[in-house]
C-alpha cells in the first residue's frame, strides 16, 4: 500500500465524478501550437524586424485550446537542451498539460451542475 493510499484509507472521501477523455475532447473547438521563437518573431514591431530571437526559444512549445464556449486553456513544454528538442514531443507534452487543466475545469463544471 502506498503512502497516499494509507492517508486516504481513513479519510472518508466522496467518490469523484468520472469524466472520460471523450467528455473533455468534446469541449475543444480548436488546437493551436507555436514556439516561443514564433511568438517573439511574430510580436516584434515592424521597425525592429532585424531582431532575431535566440535559438533556445525554439525549444519552448505552447499549446492553446480554444473551447466551444470561447474560453482558452494553455499548456507549455520546455526542453532543457535546445539541441535535443523534438517538435512532436514538445507538442505532445504541451497538449498533455493543457488537457490536464481542461480536465479539472470539466470536472468542476460537472460537479457544479450536480449541486
Amino acid at each position: 500500500m502506498t503512502i497516499t493510499e494509507k492517508r486516504m484509507e481513513g479519510a472518508n472521501l466522496e467518490p469523484q465524478p468520472y469524466v472520460s477523455l471523450a467528455d473533455v475532447q468534446r469541449e475543444i473547438r480548436s488546437v493551436h501550437y507555436f514556439t516561443a521563437y514564433d511568438g517573439v518573431r511574430g510580436s516584434t514591431p515592424p521597425g525592429l524586424r532585424s531582431y532575431v530571437p535566440r535559438q533556445a526559444l525554439k525549444a519552448v512549445t505552447f499549446c492553446v485550446l480554444e473551447l466551444r464556449n470561447g474560453f482558452i486553456v494553455t499548456g507549455e513544454s520546455v526542453c532543457a537542451r535546445d539541441d535535443a528538442f523534438d517538435d512532436e514531443k514538445g507538442r505532445a507534452h504541451a497538449l498533455e498539460r493543457a488537457m490536464e487543466k481542461l480536465t479539472g475545469y470539466v470536472i468542476y463544471a460537472w460537479k457544479s451542475a450536480q449541486s
